[in-house]
């Protein structure tokens, strides 16, 4: 009786094994790199942790690549076709000849603070001194150059500004004095505070239209790919909707990817950015155009209207099939 009570169970436990294999392998798999550890990411973590890729016949994996230049690079390279990154990295590699797209506009303003050490009160005693970001090119440099003139000083040549990577580790680079500030998502000032920094200017109250984080592809792609591209947008929308109608979910993918496990930061960073989610997440030409204007213009740089820069004929499919009622 034992035995082939043993061999029963043997043979479910197989069966639920080769039933699984078999429900991923009618999945088509998509790399899908993101740029930051920011929760500005999370629709991708929570489409991807609540099975809501999987539920509209993708098996998505998301691949952390630190900077939006460096996403870009895979990207381009084709080793992970769609990316979640700031809004800057995609248009200033179409104007430098790339045929990256924008499908989606996660964040249209600029959620970012410049945080300095207690110091540092007024923009005249920031003059001389080192701001960190993560990269040149990427969303946290544009907003620290942006934050820099808006105090009334220039860039690089009155604040340095030197690239350190993750909004953890520029922290930690103000811990040991290397820089005397940065700039931050609403993830890092729950931790930027205990730490006895505060913030110098909030870019969030600027008014700024600001194209921040935004769904990226390229436009080969989009073309090649259409039945990829479809179930993809239909699972971000999912995800973006359900990111603000459950928090407790969203709470946890924010925790697994970003490692932040503080209770009282995860629900400042969730209740941060549910304000500012879009209701369509169409990208904004005022929101490109800012970047576009904030941009050097270099040797072989491309003059492109900022309406050229996406491609927004999937959200109106979905908008016309009432997806965003």
């Amino acid at each position: 009786m034992g035995t082939r009570v043993t061999r029963w169970f043997l043979l479910c436990l197989a069966f639920l094994f080769n039933s699984q294999q078999t429900y991923a392998a009618q999945l088509t798999p998509l790399k899908v790199v993101y740029s930051s550890l920011s929760a500005s990411e999370s629709p991708l973590w929570v489409a991807k942790e609540d099975g809501i890729f999987e539920k509209h016949g993708l098996l998505v994996a998301p691949v952390f690549i630190e900077g939006g230049t460096r996403s870009m690079a895979a990207m381009l390279g084709g080793d992970a076709p769609v990316g979640v990154v700031g809004g800057s990295s995609p248009i200033l590699a179409r104007m430098r000849g790339a045929d990256t797209i924008i499908l989606a506009g996660v964040f249209n303003t600029m959620p970012f603070s410049l945080v300095v050490m207690p110091t540092i009160r007024t923009s005249k005693d920031l003059k001389d001194k080192k701001i960190a970001i993560s990269t040149f090119g990427s969303s946290s440099d544009l907003a620290a150059r942006m934050a820099i003139e808006h105090l009334g000083l220039k860039p690089v040549q009155d604040v340095a500004i030197l690239q350190i990577g993750t909004g953890s580790t520029r922290v930690a680079a103000m811990a040991s004095g290397s820089v005397h500030g940065t700039v931050v998502e609403f993830d890092n000032l729950p931790v930027i505070k205990k730490l006895g920094y505060h913030v110098l200017l909030d870019l969030s109250t600027l008014g700024i239209e600001y194209q921040h984080v935004v769904v990226a592809s390229t436009e080969s792609f989009v073309r090649s790919y259409p039945r990829i591209i479809d179930p993809f947008m239909r699972a971000w929308a999912e995800g973006m909707r359900f990111y603000q109608n459950n928090k407790e979910a969203s709470k946890r993918a924010i925790a697994k990817y970003s490692k932040i496990k503080d209770a009282e930061g995860l629900e400042f960073i969730y209740n941060s950015y549910s304000r500012i989610f879009p209701t369509t997440p169409y990208p904004t030409t005022k929101g490109i155009q800012t970047i576009v204007a904030s941009l050097q213009r270099g040797p072989g740089m491309k003059e492109i209207p900022p309406e050229n820069f996406a491609d927004v004929s999937w959200l109106k499919k979905l908008e016309a099939e009432g997806f965003f009622k």
